[in-house]
């Protein structure tokens, strides 16, 4: 039975056992994940419904992931929404630009499902948090 306040999660990952992977581990705590297998159609999904997650491969067919990430926080409402890169590129310089280009955690493949599973619920209890900032004069 699903939380009434389950989180969607994209999953934009052109492996499909590594997406199945994912998206079976989502289901089982509760989350709604999608699966998208293709950059451009990450693009167009993306752009049409929001998700709280989206868990973002570098190397897509159709469109590169530092792209749909740069795109995806870009939005006015980006920071409702955490980007999970999970990738088997790992230098330094990838992993600095996805964060410049506004990823909120990197993890590298080969990667472990449980520090994958515990990021993700991490982000979703940030933004069950309210948090309200006040600026004085």
């Amino acid at each position: 039975m699903l939380k009434q306040n389950s989180k969607l999660v994209a999953v934009v990952e052109d492996d499909r056992h590594i997406n199945e992977l994912i998206c079976y581990n989502l289901a089982k705590e509760n989350f709604l994940p999608t699966s998208i297998f293709d950059g451009k159609e990450a693009e167009k999904i993306l752009s049409e419904e929001h998700y709280d997650i989206v868990i973002l491969d570098l190397m897509l067919p159709g469109l590169d992931g530092f792209s749909i990430c740069r795109n995806l926080k870009s939005r006015p409402d980006s920071h409702k929404t955490f980007v999970v890169i999970l990738s088997a590129r790992s230098s330094e310089q990838d992993k600095m630009l996805a964060q410049l280009l506004g990823a909120d955690g990197y993890l590298t493949k080969p990667f472990s499902i449980n520090s994958l599973m515990n990021l993700i619920k991490e982000f979703s209890n940030m933004l069950d948090k309210k948090v309200t900032v006040v600026c004085k004069k």
